[in-house]
């Protein structure tokens, strides 16, 4: 049985032999400056990008101690995200009613409180409609809060638009009146009066190489390319149009993904990463979730049957990143970064952010330093004949069999 026991052991660490993964080696390296706390922030730069994974997987921020072991400090990746927070008002309709200008509708708040918002909720399409809105105590003297606000529904087969949200100062009034001018019944389903508050994170804007225009005119189609230094994380994308009309068309943002080439050229591939109307009644921020990263960006603008719009100025920005890390050794490190084999890693102190102070110093970050990866002799299988594995499999059944005969012969 010793042997038996033996041959499983045997074939065990084989498996393990061949299923082993290695750590290999770090292609990018920059080093830090010398902690002096237990806790730090790195600001990581925008040309890391270029060369790191995109989920940090194979980011290390290593060190040597003092008896020559490898250490990692632990750290947590922060990106600095805009923080919205929305506070819907309690509140009563008073009254609707109309005349020969138009229609009203009174709103009176239940608690005391500041709001900066209405949205409206008109269940009728294509309209254009400039709005007053007032504010007062006692339904007596009324103060002008916004006046020719313009709100507008656009439905048609090629554009699905609706601007019916009211922005306005942070107001404090018991009542809020409503003048709708010339509709008898404006068709109000729903009004939500809020405040909505927005806190701006950190954010890089980037410099871009080079920006071109094209006019494809066969497909109505205006691109505007951008193309960035290296791979960027984007977050938002702000459009000035040049123009003295009104205008609203359906535009998307666009990531090159890949590209192929055939007998009539290279054949580029396009990720829509987000998509909207590009108008002339409000701001023209395009907001991109999930911080791809991006190094040719296009924006398609659709014409149809309109002109084609003048650009003024493109502004691209990303979230900025940064680490926040835990050092036990106040050692030299360095971060370490391109390197496919490894995993993403698992730290404790993603479980335990309570702990970590509030203010932090930074730690500077040094350039770039490339190491040539040392050529490796590709792993081969222990058995590249399938006739080798069987017969192994064969020899060990007889030799398992031959035990089991002699042991009922005992």
């Amino acid at each position: 049985m010793r042997l038996i026991s033996k041959l499983f052991v045997v074939g065990a660490l084989l498996a393990c032999i061949q299923g082993q993964a290695q750590e290999g080696e770090f292609e990018f390296e920059r080093e830090l400056e010398k902690p002096s706390d237990q806790w730090h922030r790195v600001a990581l730069p925008l040309d890391i990008f270029e060369h790191v994974a995109a989920d940090f997987r194979d980011l290390r921020i290593r060190g040597v101690n003092e008896s020559g072991d490898t250490i990692d400090a632990p750290y947590l990746v922060e990106i600095g995200q805009s923080i919205e927070e929305i506070k819907l008002a309690d509140f009563d309709m008073l009254n609707r009613s109309h005349n020969g200008d138009g229609s009203f509708v009174t709103f009176e708040l239940k608690n005391p409180e500041t709001i900066n918002e209405i949205a409206l909720d008109l269940r009728q399409a294509n309209f254009d409609l400039k709005i007053k809105l007032e504010g007062s105590q006692d339904l007596t003297n009324w103060f002008t809060i916004v006046d020719d606000y313009r709100i507008l529904s656009i439905q048609n087969a090629h554009v699905q638009y609706d601007y019916s949200d009211i922005l306005f100062p942070r107001s404090n009034y018991k009542y809020f009146r409503l003048f709708i001018p010339g509709l008898a019944d404006p068709k109000l389903v729903s009004v939500q009066i809020k405040e909505h508050t927005r806190t701006p994170g950190k954010a890089n804007k980037y410099e871009y190489k080079s920006l071109k225009t094209i006019e494809n005119k066969e497909d109505k189609l205006t691109d505007i390319c951008i193309s960035l230094p290296y791979p960027l994380p984007l977050s938002l994308v702000e459009i000035v149009m040049n123009e003295d009309f009104d205008f609203y068309r359906p535009v998307e943002l666009q990531s090159l993904r890949d590209s192929i080439l055939t007998e009539k050229g290279w054949k580029y591939r396009y990720l829509t990463i987000t998509k909207g109307v590009l108008n002339s009644f409000a701001e023209n921020n395009f907001v991109v979730s999930g911080n791809p990263l991006v190094e040719q960006l296009r924006i398609r603008i659709h014409n149809h049957d309109n002109q084609a719009l003048t650009l003024e100025s493109v502004q691209v920005s990303g979230n900025s990143h940064e680490l926040v890390a835990r050092f036990t050794d106040f050692t030299d490190y360095s971060l370490m970064y391109g390197n496919d084999q490894l995993r993403s890693p698992s730290y404790d102190i993603h479980h335990l952010t309570n702990t970590i102070p509030e203010s932090l110093s930074y730690l500077s970050v040094g350039t770039e330093i490339h190491h040539e990866k040392t050529p490796r002799e590709q792993t081969r299988p222990l058995f590249e004949n399938k006739i080798w594995l069987w017969g192994i499999m064969i020899f060990i059944a007889a030799i398992l069999a031959w035990f089991s005969i002699k042991m009922l012969k005992n």
